[in-house]
């Protein structure tokens, strides 16, 4: 008994679920289920009136002018016809075909409602989805920014500002609603910068974002949470553990590049066992200006000016690729050929992409101190050249004036 409304139960499981899928289909595909249907009434149409004709010339002992057509020229007439209306010279005569040929004007205005009905229903769709945070972004080469804090909009603004050679689109994945409106009063520009309601730990809502085609996710930590560093480190696992899923699915061609703001220096090492690419601790950071700032001052007034992206000084960087002219040269080299275009080169990082595992190999291999070398003094130092995949730090006044002299040293 029981095994007979477990099947019965299973059947009916069965048939829900086709139904479901057949459903999410039909949603997907409706406008080609529309043009299909309206080419198959066309052939279905043809038919009958062709036969229905022939039909009639017989009875009456006559000739019909659609038994001189072919099948392609009756669906032909059809679709001129269902245009342009009645033609004396070339009509059915008998009521059969004349109901069909008539009905055609019914199936041609339907279709076109139907389909222009779907598409203002999709447009209204997206755009409420859209202002909700649950719509799906199409974008590429973008960033993810994970999270929402005081931070944000200063790190929005500044990477979308207008005097990047290529601004960068940002999907920002928020939490609640409550972020959607602070986003919102933001004013953003919706062509560079866009959000979904969502979480980061979630792969469902970072494929809403378009992860695997997103170059860079900025995980900030939440400051309204008791653990923020607990927080950021568990969307970085998930967020490098898709990455791999995707890479070895091949939907991913290369690892995404993983930026993470601790807030307690401490926790910096656990970040980087959860495999980020960079730690950015704000705390550190503000206490080491402010100390700074003590001892020396006027160097706030100055950290303010470089890191404010504006007309006049800002900090850039920039990868060593393979055809770059800085390649083998030294610090002092590589200083003397960017004043020549007002560019002050401040620091290379020679472990720019790069675990610690290999960056501690690269820094005993060339004898140094630190991976980031900046006004260097030590023979070591002095004498590195520069390989691919350095970064360079400098201070220029826009970053297309870094690379136009790139370009023109290249040349020369």
């Amino acid at each position: 008994y029981y095994s007979h409304i477990f099947h019965k139960y299973e059947g009916s499981h069965k048939l829900i679920r086709y139904s479901r899928n057949f459903y999410n289909w039909a949603s997907i595909h409706k406008y080609k289920m529309i043009l299909i249907f309206m080419v198959l009434i066309f052939l279905i149409f043809a038919l009958f009136i062709k036969y229905f004709e022939h039909q009639w010339a017989i009875k009456n002992s006559t000739y019909s002018i659609f038994d001189g057509y072919s099948f392609y020229q009756i669906l032909i007439w059809l679709f001129m016809f269902s245009c342009s209306g009645y033609n004396d010279n070339v009509f059915p005569v008998s009521s059969e075909a004349k109901f069909f040929a008539s009905m055609i004007h019914v199936v041609g205005i339907s279709g076109f409602i139907a389909m222009l009905g779907f598409y203002v229903y999709d447009r209204i769709k997206q755009y409420f989805m859209e202002v909700s945070g649950m719509g799906t972004k199409k974008m590429k080469n973008h960033i993810i920014l994970c999270g929402w804090n005081s931070s944000a909009p200063t790190i929005v603004k500044s990477l979308t500002h207008e005097n990047l050679v290529k601004r960068d689109q940002i999907v920002i994945i928020a939490e609640t609603n409550e972020v959607i409106e602070k986003i919102k009063k933001c004013n953003f520009d919706p062509l560079y910068a866009t959000y979904i309601l969502g979480n980061a730990n979630n792969r469902d809502d970072l494929d809403r974002a378009n992860f695997k085609d997103a170059k860079t996710a900025i995980v900030l930590a939440d400051e309204n949470k008791e653990n923020p560093d607990a927080s950021s480190i568990l969307n970085v696992l998930t967020i490098e553990r898709y990455s791999k899923e995707l890479i070895k699915k091949g939907k991913r061609e290369k690892d995404i590049y993983t930026i993470v703001e601790i807030k307690n220096p401490q926790n910096t090492q656990l970040a980087y066992d959860a495999e980020v690419d960079q730690v950015v601790s704000l705390g550190d950071i503000e206490s080491k200006i402010f100390t700074q700032s003590v001892m020396n001052p006027g160097i706030a007034d100055f950290m303010q000016e470089v890191l404010t992206l504006n007309d006049q000084n800002d900090i850039y960087s920039c990868e060593i690729t393979k055809d770059s002219p800085l390649i083998g040269k030294t610090f002092d080299e590589a200083l003397v050929m960017l004043r020549k275009y007002q560019i002050l080169l401040l620091s290379i990082n020679v472990g720019y992409k790069k675990d610690l595992i290999e960056q501690q190999k690269i820094v005993k291999q060339y004898n140094l101190d630190d991976p980031i070398i900046t006004n260097p003094f030590k023979e070591n130092e002095c004498s590195y050249r520069l390989k691919v995949g350095d970064l360079i730090i400098v201070l220029a006044q826009y970053e297309k004036t870094l690379t136009d002299a790139l370009e023109k040293l290249k040349k020369s």
